[in-house]
């Protein structure tokens, strides 16, 4: 169970975040009023969209939700989710419409390629970098100084050199992601999938994971005391974003939980890691 648990905080601590096992989405637009009239779509057909999209919805959450789920299982259920979806919205749609919302979604994808193209992301990148140092950083450091004082000697240079290989890690990561942009942009476009880089060795996930549970209560009551200034964090830089992205590019999502760091796995393993 913890060895589960652990694989998901790494997977997203590494930067394998879960929408990499989404790349090929189930069948997803947005049912406009413009799209109906495009397809010609009866009201019985966009009755059984719409349930297939809030069905679908529900899916992914489900998925996501399996925190406990390895990245091959959850992996699997993705594209079983996927085939089924698929294979409704053929029973949906004629052949003609099908092919019709294909080209449709083609030209979208690249209208939306060529406005992400036009957002300044190192700017934002950089906005958000300087509001973490300004704002995150000093909570997390005070934070961390009290994590300190709990933590052995021993197990401390183990943390120090477990951060040195997440850090490598991280970095391999980064400049493989940015070495094949273009690659992926055509895997993207034949529909093929690029390959997972290998996690850390099971031994290291294993020891991390003994760590994290051994640490567990002094984690959950330290980010529990930062409750607030973390959903006000969270909030700041949605709005950076925001100042960047046009609105055509950030799909309406349904409301969510305010993030409660202290429940927060992935934050525990910040924490313990004392990074941003």
């Amino acid at each position: 169970m913890k060895m589960n648990r652990l694989i998901c905080c790494l997977s997203a601590l590494l930067l394998l975040s879960i929408s990499h096992l989404f790349a090929q989405r189930l069948p997803q637009f947005d049912l406009t009023e413009e799209l109906i009239a495009e397809l010609s779509l009866t009201d019985e057909q966009v009755t059984r969209l719409e349930a297939l999209q809030a069905e679908t919805r529900e899916k992914l959450d489900v998925i996501r939700a399996h925190e406990t789920a390895d990245h091959d299982t959850r992996r699997a259920h993705t594209k079983s989710a996927r085939r089924a979806g698929r294979q409704e919205l053929a029973d949906i749609l004629s052949e003609e419409q099908l092919t019709q919302l294909r080209a449709i979604q083609r030209s979208r994808a690249e209208e939306r390629r060529a406005l992400w193209d036009t957002v300044d992301k190192e700017a934002m990148r950089a906005e958000i970098k300087a509001y973490r140092t300004a704002n995150v950083k000093p909570v997390m450091d005070v934070q961390y100084a009290k994590l300190a004082e709990q933590i052995s000697p021993a197990d401390q240079t183990q943390i120090n050199e477990w951060r040195v290989l997440v850090r490598t890690e991280r970095e391999s990561r980064r400049a493989a992601r940015k070495a094949t942009e273009s690659k992926a942009r055509h895997r993207e476009r034949s529909g093929r999938r690029g390959k997972v880089t290998q996690r850390l060795p099971e031994d290291v996930q294993e020891g991390i994971a003994n760590m994290l549970e051994k640490y567990d209560a002094a984690l959950t009551a330290l980010l529990a005391e930062i409750t607030p200034q973390a959903q006000a964090w969270e909030t700041a830089q949605a709005d950076i974003r925001a100042k960047y992205i046009p609105a055509a590019l950030r799909r309406e999502k349904p409301p969510v939980p305010s993030t409660d760091p202290s429940n927060d796995s992935r934050a525990k393993m910040r924490l313990l890691f004392h990074q941003l």
